[in-house]
């Protein structure tokens, strides 16, 4: 029985702090050429597990390194016309600094078809 308890409260931060993925949609927008961050919308609906407030769009944040690399699976899933799929964070929402980014649905990882 206390094994049974202890494995429940071992597994319990992965259901809490799980991100929800998206289905498979295509990328119709790509807002780019911020420092530090990139907006962009698909044809699916977001599902915004962390309840923000502005859920219009999916924000990644990240180096210039993490955003050029996913800034390259967006371009070339858009153009293509390929399929891909949204981690949306659980946890937060965008912050940024910049208005426009503030309270958007945060995409932690990217999955491309």
């Amino acid at each position: 029985m206390l094994k049974r308890i202890f494995l429940l409260f071992c597994l319990l931060p992965c259901f809490v702090y799980a991100d929800s993925w998206t289905g498979k949609e295509k990328v119709t927008v790509i807002y780019a050429g911020y420092s530090g961050f990139i907006l962009f919308e698909t044809t699916g609906a977001i599902i915004n597990p962390a309840s923000c407030p502005d859920a219009t769009k999916y924000a990644y944040e990240g180096s210039e390194g993490e955003i050029n690399r996913v800034l390259s699976v967006l371009l070339a899933a858009q153009k293509s016309g390929s399929l891909i799929k949204v981690a949306e964070s659980s946890s937060q929402c965008g912050t940024g600094g910049v208005a426009f980014l503030s309270g958007k649905v945060v995409a932690s990882r990217i999955a491309a078809y």
